[in-house]
């Protein structure tokens, strides 16, 4: 899989955090890619403490240091050829890393636990990984999948008729072919829209429908031309934000969702969409943000 060929780990220690290590180090083995591991000291909270404020943030580095430390003897020991450690001081961890690290060292992956360390529950997104997939423009995984070490089974792909879904599309069959996974693609009609739209026009649940329909037909002929004639399309009706990664998830089995950064009407933008944003928020499973390389608009 060309796309990715430089993968950076976030790391702080975390158990998180140490699935998303495990899944980094397995892709980049998978794909020849370098792996690069990143903790970022956040200077803020020591900041706050005046007394000993010298050694906290000295103690705070060295358990940086120690924590890439292991990180790379963990890859480097699962055979990894290329790795390279990197800490960075910072009070807003997840700016730093997205502004300053990734393109730096030319980042096209992004891998990050789906929170860090402290009280969060699981299906709460931590700052860090919330940071990364808002800011970040390269691809974010999102890792939540307890089993790092196996390829992903089933894979969905969110689609509508953004180029931001189509390259996530392309994107998902690429990696569903390395993974040897199966696909699903998914489209949610809106129906909060359809219900608001059917006070101007009778028939606008039926336009509505032939539309997603249409779209499907579009999805399905585009990945028969790259080889997937068994892909598995679905229409699905509701809030696509809450439907995709608490129903058609669920139903498909899916260990990896994947979605555009933005959706319909945002081709201008690069930042999370508020169905995107929803969906990593809410996934039981493994979360990929596709940015894309280049657009391509879905042909007619």
């Amino acid at each position: 899989m060309e796309r990715y060929k430089r993968i950076l780990v976030a790391t702080d220690g975390s158990e998180h955090a140490e699935l998303a290590l495990k899944r980094g180090i397995y892709l980049a083995l998978r794909h020849n890619s370098r792996l690069f591991i990143c903790h970022v000291v956040e200077s803020r909270e020591y900041s706050r403490v005046p007394v000993f404020r010298d050694e906290i943030k000295q103690a705070a580095v060295e358990n940086g240091l120690n924590i890439l430390k292991e990180s790379k003897k963990q890859a480097e020991q699962a055979g990894l050829a290329y790795v390279e450690t990197i800490i960075k001081r910072d009070p807003f961890p997840q700016k730093k890393m997205a502004e300053d690290v990734l393109p730096l060292y030319s980042i096209d992956l992004v891998v990050t636990g789906s929170s860090g360390l402290g009280p969060i529950e699981r299906y709460v997104l931590g700052s860090v990984s919330s940071g990364m997939a808002h800011r970040a423009e390269c691809d974010v995984l999102v890792v939540r999948n307890k089993n790092p070490l196996e390829n992903y089974k089933r894979i969905l792909i969110c689609i509508d008729e953004s180029s931001m879904a189509v390259n996530a599309f392309t994107a998902g069959l690429d990696l569903a072919e390395t993974q040897k996974a199966e696909v699903t693609a998914v489209h949610v009609l809106h129906t909060p829209l359809v219900h608001s739209l059917e006070q101007l026009q009778e028939d606008i649940q039926d336009v509505y429908l032939k539309n997603g329909e249409l779209l499907l037909e579009k999805y399905k002929k585009l990945a028969a031309e790259k080889g997937n004639s068994d892909m598995t399309i679905t229409l699905e009706y509701g809030s696509p934000k809450h439907t995709i990664p608490k129903e058609t998830a669920v139903r498909f089995q899916s260990d990896l969702i994947i979605a555009g950064a933005v959706g319909a009407g945002r081709e201008k933008g690069l930042r999370l969409g508020s169905v995107s944003e929803g969906i990593v928020r809410r996934a039981d499973c493994d979360v990929l943000v596709a940015r894309p390389r280049f657009l391509m608009p879905i042909e007619d």
